[in-house]
């Protein structure tokens, strides 16, 4: 996949939020971040191929990978 597998977000953002329990919010900060970015990158692809409202809808689904980057 040249955009990342779909579910690599959700498993980069819990491998982020097992660092940060752990104590190490620095790796935390990183995973988040990478995480949001994915999810950003499919949200831009995915609006460019839908109407507003089905972009915002999926938009919506996605993890809140923010607040973990706020936490970290």
């Amino acid at each position: 996949f040249a955009e990342g597998h779909p579910s690599l977000a959700a498993n980069l953002g819990g491998l982020a939020s097992l660092h940060l329990a752990q104590g190490k919010p620095a790796e935390a900060a990183a995973l988040f971040q990478e995480a949001l970015a994915l999810c950003r990158r499919a949200v831009a692809r995915y609006a460019r191929q839908k109407s507003e409202g089905e972009a915002l809808t999926f938009a919506a689904a996605q993890p809140l990978f923010r607040d973990g980057c706020l936490s970290a």
